[in-house]
């Protein structure tokens, strides 16, 4: 068997034992025995995974309900203590298949969300989002080609209560209309500048955000991330994070 099968064995278990965790301690023990020795054969196995620089993977809390947040890829232990709205360090892998696991920080014994992954040539953005327990991971490729004299601009709405938002300038004219949920625009290529852009209920006129200007540079492309929650005043408000490749 190789190291991979040995992972996805391993992952398969782990799933199993916190299903069971509370509706029969037995077989959650018994599921959780052969998730360890799954998970100490992909260790111990001489096809071992080699990390070598193909992709780029970077995680993002975007969760407002979570508190600090620790990821495990293919049971390994990659980015720890992520708060919300804050950003991983970028992470160098291969292309491939990947079991991500989200736990509260400092306790791995049962996740929050488990998912599989699969990792093409890109630059990836993993976003945890979600409310009411429902957590999801959504992978997001974010690989642009600039010209020289150029950057290039582009939403993400991960904003679990706000509505459909409509992108504009100050004059009043949209560029990048009806962003719903979850949804990533399409990248738009500029002329260096400095931005300054107004959120709005889509198809109104009424106000959501404005964000604070920046400046661009040539050969780089800005991600605008709207994180964070306008109905629920209890979990943290309404922001943006800025991502630049």
């Amino acid at each position: 068997m190789k190291q991979q099968q040995y992972i996805q064995k391993a992952y398969q278990y782990h799933v199993m034992a916190d299903y069971y965790k509370y509706a029969n301690p037995q077989k959650h023990l018994d599921y959780y025995i052969k998730h360890f020795y799954y998970l100490n054969r992909a260790i111990q196995s001489p096809s071992r995974l080699q990390w070598r620089e193909n992709s780029q993977l970077q995680f993002l809390n975007a969760a407002p309900e979570t508190e600090l947040i620790d990821i495990y890829v293919n049971n390994r232990p990659v980015v720890q203590r992520l708060a919300f709205g804050k950003l991983s360090k970028t992470l160098a892998v291969p292309y491939g298949n990947y079991y991500i696991d989200i736990y509260p920080s400092g306790d791995s014994t049962t996740s929050i969300f488990s998912k599989k992954i699969t990792i093409k040539s890109g630059n990836y953005l993993i976003g945890a989002t979600g409310m009411n327990k429902k957590l999801q991971l959504l992978p997001y490729d974010l690989q642009v080609k600039t010209a020289k004299n150029e950057a290039s601009v582009r939403f993400l709405h991960l904003s679990p209560d706000a509505p459909a938002i409509d992108v504009t300038v100050p004059h009043g004219d949209i560029v990048f209309p009806d962003l719903s949920y979850k949804e990533l625009s399409e990248p738009l290529a500029i002329t260096p500048m400095t931005l300054n852009f107004i959120l709005k209920v889509a198809g109104s006129k009424n106000h959501i955000f404005s964000l604070p200007k920046f400046k661009t540079n040539p050969q780089k492309s800005y991600t605008i991330i709207l994180i964070g929650c306008i109905q629920h005043h209890e979990l943290p408000s309404f922001k943006i994070v800025i991502l630049e490749k």
